[in-house]
């Protein structure tokens, strides 16, 4: 069993904000905003439960993001075979700390005049519940545990874990 599996059977909520500080990108979607998500690369505070992301002010998905509008996050991760559902709500949040917490070259390459860019808007993302699923990477595992099912006709194949979890603070 992979540590990312035994990690999402004991302590979902761990193994989602680890995916989430391990992860390239996400897709963010927002209520009454478009019936389309988009990629957005996820800035994660674990302490206070956000997951910040940077944008611009023109952009024609999150630029006027209503505050308090319903959010949704869809984090797929097939190295690790990894896939969650985080559900919540976003503002828009000029929050200087995390702002220069989250500063990176990455970031600075969006914005033509640096970390003090008039176009920077900071998104703040507050999770409230996630569905959460994990499965074995090991084909081997994998085949046994199919095989096994098969032939006892007993029990389900136990490759997978799959978690619904409260978030909110």
């Amino acid at each position: 069993m992979t540590n990312v599996l035994k990690q999402a059977q004991s302590s979902p909520e761990t193994a989602m904000w680890q995916q989430l500080k391990n992860i390239t990108a996400v897709m963010l979607g927002v209520e009454g905003r478009d019936n389309f998500m988009s990629p957005m690369a996820p800035m994660v505070d674990t302490d206070n439960k956000v997951i910040w992301f940077f944008t611009s002010k023109a952009n024609h998905h999150y630029g006027n993001v209503t505050d308090g509008a319903k959010a949704q996050i869809c984090l797929a991760n097939e190295r690790d075979h990894f896939w969650a559902c985080i559900n919540g709500w976003i503002e828009k949040k000029n929050d200087p700390a995390a702002k220069e917490r989250f500063w990176s070259a990455k970031v600075e390459a969006w914005y033509e005049h640096g970390i003090n860019d008039e176009n920077i808007l900071m998104l703040a993302f507050h999770p409230e519940a996630a569905e959460v699923s994990c499965s074995t990477k090991n084909l081997l595992r994998f085949s046994w545990e199919i095989a096994k099912a098969n032939l006892t006709h007993r029990d389900q194949p136990d490759v997978s874990t799959q978690s619904r979890i409260r978030l909110a603070k």
